[in-house]
């Protein structure tokens, strides 16, 4: 899982990964959004089925993973990501990403 748009407090010195496992999250910001790899293409299918599901009052947007452009350095990124196995996750609700 890579978690995008995880808003911490902005006068920390301390990287974005390590805030968010520490729990220096700003909690009343809009929803987060996820990208998910899974290991076989029949989880992804059941991924996609949630699309618009109802989750802790939030209609989750689920979609497969769009491949990287060019500017965001898709080559880097082409090794490790595969767009028949990822999925995009978004309108999750806040505390769901939170793990203590």
């Amino acid at each position: 899982m890579r978690l995008r748009s995880m808003p911490v407090q902005l006068d920390s010195k301390m990287p974005k990964a390590l805030q968010v496992k520490a729990g220096h999250v700003v909690t009343d910001r809009a929803p987060a959004i996820a990208y998910l790899r899974f290991a076989e293409t029949a989880a992804v299918d059941k991924a996609l089925a949630l699309n618009m599901s109802l989750f802790e009052g939030n209609h989750l947007r689920v979609d497969r993973a769009a491949e990287p452009s060019k500017q965001q350095g898709a080559d880097a990124s082409a090794a490790r990501f595969d767009p028949k196995l990822s999925v995009f996750v978004g309108n999750l609700p806040f505390n769901v990403l939170v793990w203590g």
